[in-house]
């Protein structure tokens, strides 16, 4: 069902069948209570300074405005869509009037954003949910109210059409979720003024051509990769849905049917981890999935039942969060069975260089997702890092911040260098970290419109990359096997560390029943003395021998096993720059000058029982032995692929 055309009466007899629907039913109308009994801000947002940079670094007034106007957008957006939602639902006034009064507390603000930045995602954001909620209760609010808003509307999508009017036809689009989520909140803006103005005619089409035919070929390839990972794709679907309705109703033209759209899911499949939950200072509290509502409306849009089934699971095992539970309710499609991904156990997206080992999509098994590619966000730098999950436990995991402000993640992440190989579980070499290489880049649509001398227009934060030549690219997936009891991913990342190493490849190895493999395979030169396996986890790593250590991570457990021909020793520590709990592990590895394998051997279980796990390398082939079970495997030195 679409989001703008929503069915009410249809959804009411719904809830009364589907026990999917009665909880996000009951959820909406709990968050929509909620905002019932709270007042929203009767004072507009004060700027603090019009200074926004000293020394190339954000004064703190900066993000401090930024961050109110961030979470104050989230809050009428919020509010918008599940007032309405439960007028809608209900037909009580309480949420009538109380949209109304979000309404005029939200126009009290004379921009949705800090200065050089009003037109953005937190005017975008304000702009998609009225869009939606308006056209459920056009009908319904005051014809003052009405006028109001839409006054207000039409100086947003004017706002934005001069945004992109000053960036001129070469500049590029993607890859940047800030600008899927401009185009939608402008497009949807400016359809619903449509209606009342003629006017709006013009710069609908030109956000509509924009997304269209600039965009998406911009943004994805053609095998579904996105540069942001999977995180990213929720989060922009969580924008342009609405957006994908007003395009067909304008247009006639239904958009989803792009292939590189329709590929997406199959990226999702691979990249979407498959845990439940992580400790939080002491306690163990859910790892809750964001942006239900894109999963489910993907399996709709697309009769995906392996989708549909990742997004009941989600709802059912209390794993999403479920603020967009309005959307959710709406975007479902309770007779669309749900069936488990079948695939092999090897996935792979070769445009951004992610791939994953494993057999289906429940938290019953173990899966291994390896990243090296051309790009990732926000200068994180992973080249060959990996993440690994076994029965619904994330035992190696990148780490994160959480719930932090706006100075603290610019300091953690910029100053401190949160956002580089030393958060995600990757080698670094003499203790240094991976090169920085700028997020966007290397990409392939972005290089052919790099012009760093072109004149800018204001907005470097948004276009940074055309300051500097395009980088080449560190890492790249190289291969994949997929067999029906292992199956072999393989990355290479020569030129990662820069001088430092001449070679560097990651294989990555798993059997049907866990058994996880990872060689690294360095060529040194002269400069490199040593390296080092960094793995992160929110649990609990321990050394427990001199060639390995262990994770605890609540019922789950593993061995972590060594197997390097030179010297070496193991460590844990706490995490250094206190974004949130949890510690590292760190082999440190003795170069001689010449090229060096380290092979690394793990077999999670979680029966509460000792095991034996042990292994031992004799030319080319590998025996791993757990419990009284034996694996022989046959490693191909030239092409990085293993073989049981």
């Amino acid at each position: 069902m679409k989001l703008n055309q929503a069915d009410f009466e249809v959804l009411k007899k719904k809830v009364t069948f589907d026990s999917i629907t009665q909880k996000l039913f009951q959820e909406s109308i709990s968050q929509a209570d909620h905002l019932v009994m709270n007042e929203f801000p009767s004072h507009p947002i004060q700027e603090r300074s019009p200074i926004k940079k000293v020394n190339d670094q954000y004064t703190d007034e900066y993000l401090e405005n930024l961050q109110e106007y961030d979470q104050t957008s989230w809050l009428y957006e919020r509010a918008f869509r599940k007032l309405a939602f439960a007028f809608k639902m209900t037909g009580k006034q309480k949420y009538l009037d109380k949209y109304e009064q979000a309404i005029v507390r939200c126009m009290q603000n004379p921009f949705w954003g800090p200065k050089d930045s009003e037109y953005d995602h937190c005017s975008s954001r304000i702009l998609r949910s009225l869009s939606v909620s308006l056209t459920w209760l056009c009908d319904e609010i005051s014809l003052d109210t009405l006028e109001m808003v839409s006054k207000r509307m039409k100086m947003e999508v004017l706002g934005f059409e001069r945004k992109y009017c000053r960036m001129g036809e070469d500049y590029p689009i993607g890859p940047n979720d800030h600008q899927s989520k401009d185009l939608a909140g402008a497009g949807c803006a400016a359809l619903f003024l449509l209606k009342r103005d003629p006017t709006m005619k013009r710069y609908l089409d030109r956000f509509i051509s924009l997304f269209r035919d600039k965009l998406l070929e911009e943004t994805i390839e053609e095998d579904g990769g996105w540069p942001d990972g999977w995180a990213c794709v929720l989060y922009s679907y969580m924008d342009v849905i609405s957006f994908f309705e007003v395009i067909e109703d304008y247009t006639d033209r239904n958009l989803t049917h792009h292939p590189r759209l329709q590929q997406t899911c199959n990226f999702l499949i691979g990249a979407f981890p498959q845990h439940k939950n992580v400790i939080f200072d002491g306690e163990i509290a859910q790892a809750l999935y964001p942006y239900c509502h894109s999963i489910f409306w993907m399996a709709a849009t697309y009769r995906r039942k392996d989708m549909q089934f990742i997004a009941k699971r989600m709802i059912l095992q209390g794993l999403a969060d479920l603020d967009f539970s309005d959307y959710a309710f709406i975007c479902y499609d309770e007779r669309l069975e749900a069936e488990e991904f079948s695939g092999g156990g090897a996935i792979m997206t070769r445009s951004v260089g992610w791939g994953r080992l494993g057999w289906g999509t429940n938290e019953e098994n173990v899966y291994l997702w390896l990243k090296s590619g051309i790009t990732d966000a926000f200068c994180r730098n992973n080249q060959n890092g990996l993440l690994i999950t076994a029965f619904g436990r994330q035992l190696f995991s990148d780490v994160s911040l959480k719930g932090a402000g706006y100075r603290e993640l610019w300091n953690c992440v910029y100053e401190d260098g949160l956002w580089t190989t030393k958060c995600a579980n990757a080698l670094l070499v003499n203790g240094q970290n991976q090169l920085r290489n700028r997020y966007g880049e290397d990409w392939g649509p972005i290089m052919k419109f790099h012009n760093p001398n072109r004149p800018k227009w204001g907005d470097e934060d948004a276009w940074w990359f055309d300051f500097e030549a395009p980088k080449a690219a560190l890492g790249r997936m190289i291969g994949a096997i997929s067999g029906e009891e292992a199956a072999t991913l393989v990355g290479r990342a020569d030129k990662c560390y820069g001088e430092l190493l001449t070679g560097y490849s990651r294989t990555c190895m798993m059997t049907k029943d866990g058994l996880i493999i990872i060689i690294d395979r360095l060529v040194p030169t002269e400069k490199a003395k040593d390296f080092q396996f960094r793995a992160n986890t929110a649990y609990t790593f321990h050394v427990t021998d001199s060639n390995r250590a262990a994770i605890t991570a609540g019922e789950v457990c593993s061995d972590i096993l060594f197997l390097y021909d030179g010297d070496y020793s193991v460590s844990v520590d706490k995490w250094p720059f206190n974004p949130g709990p949890g510690n590292y592990l760190t082999g440190n590895f003795k170069l001689q000058g010449r090229p060096a394998q380290l092979v690394t051997v793990m077999r999670p279980y979680r029966d509460g029982k000792e095991h034996v796990l042990s292994a031992k390398l004799q030319g080319n082939c590998l025996s791993v032995c757990f419990d009284e079970k034996w694996y022989e495997i046959d490693v191909d030195k030239q092409t990085g692929l293993v073989a049981l």
